[in-house]
């Protein structure tokens, strides 16, 4: 497993960040001139701050900033956070940069899953819609799902309960041959694994080496892997899944929220079906509350 951690292209190869100075920079670079600061650089730039206006913007000084990039000093979570905040920075660069500066409160993941108490099945009972626990690199422990979970996806279903194998969504979604029922497939794996290359860093390396060994028996998965997914698709919350029975996808709106149980790696992810906008409502005085989409 070394041997193959070591022939993985590494975070901060390419245009993909890893530590963060690089994450400031590479923010710095690809983000909108706030009007405030524009003229600060005789270009009039729209795009790419430069220096002087990412101190200025962030009341800093010029050396601070330079420190900052090159990692030679650590910025507060408060100038993150304004930096977050001013850049307009997407959600899942601004986790990262969050997890970042304060690796305290994000500790690397372990191979280790927390044992599941019967309280922690009851939690996951008493959702409405299905849901399951998963790991940082998208792993569902050990018993970590509840019977709705089980029933709209059975090729999701978790090991029994003090087994020591997760399943891990990305591997089943590339590999498992009924996988071909999730609508959008391979823009929802792309997504995924854009998730696993940016929280790299804070995976435990054997278990990231095995799930990308088990990823990487799939022809699709080198250029899943390699190319980022379009900011829109990582903006759909939503999951499709065909039911044979209507001849239709199933849509479920996607929560992911801290677990119950901390200090822990896992979170709640939970579906639920949303409620149908007003345009498609039909005339009838029987409307129906979830309306299925067509396949493709």
């Amino acid at each position: 497993m070394r041997k193959l951690v070591e022939r993985i292209e590494p975070l901060g190869t390419g245009p993909n960040p890893s530590t963060l100075g690089e994450y400031i920079n590479w923010v710095r670079l690809t983000s909108v001139v706030p009007e405030k600061v524009r003229h600060l650089s005789p270009r009039g730039n729209e795009r790419g701050l430069t220096l002087t206006q990412l101190g200025a913007l962030l009341d800093s000084s010029l050396n601070t900033v330079q420190k900052w990039i090159r990692d030679e000093r650590t910025p507060s979570d408060t100038y993150i956070d304004l930096l977050i905040e001013q850049l307009s920075v997407p959600w899942y660069i601004a986790d990262v940069m969050r997890a970042l500066v304060a690796p305290d409160l994000y500790p690397v993941t372990t191979e280790e899953w927390p044992e599941l108490t019967d309280d922690d099945i009851s939690y996951l009972e008493n959702h409405k819609g299905p849901a399951c626990f998963q790991g940082l690199l998208y792993d569902i422990p050990p018993g970590g799902a509840n019977q709705q979970w089980c029933e709209v996806f059975p090729m999701l279903q978790p090991a029994p309960r003090g087994s020591k194998r997760a399943v891990n969504i990305i591997d089943v979604m590339l590999n498992h041959p009924d996988s071909e029922r999730f609508r959008k497939r391979y823009e929802r794996i792309q997504v995924l694994l854009f998730g696993v290359r940016i929280f790299r860093p804070f995976a435990d390396p054997t278990r990231f080496a095995e799930v990308y060994a088990a990823c990487a028996k799939s022809p699709h998965f080198a250029r899943l892997w390699k190319n980022d997914p379009l900011p829109e698709i990582i903006d759909d919350t939503t999951v499709g899944i065909y039911n044979a029975e209507t001849g239709q996808y199933d849509i479920y709106e996607t929560r992911q929220t801290d677990a119950h149980f901390p200090p822990s790696q896992l979170k709640t992810y939970s579906l639920y079906q949303p409620a149908p906008r007003p345009h498609d409502l039909p005339d009838t005085a029987g409307s129906l509350v979830h309306q299925p989409t067509a396949r493709a």
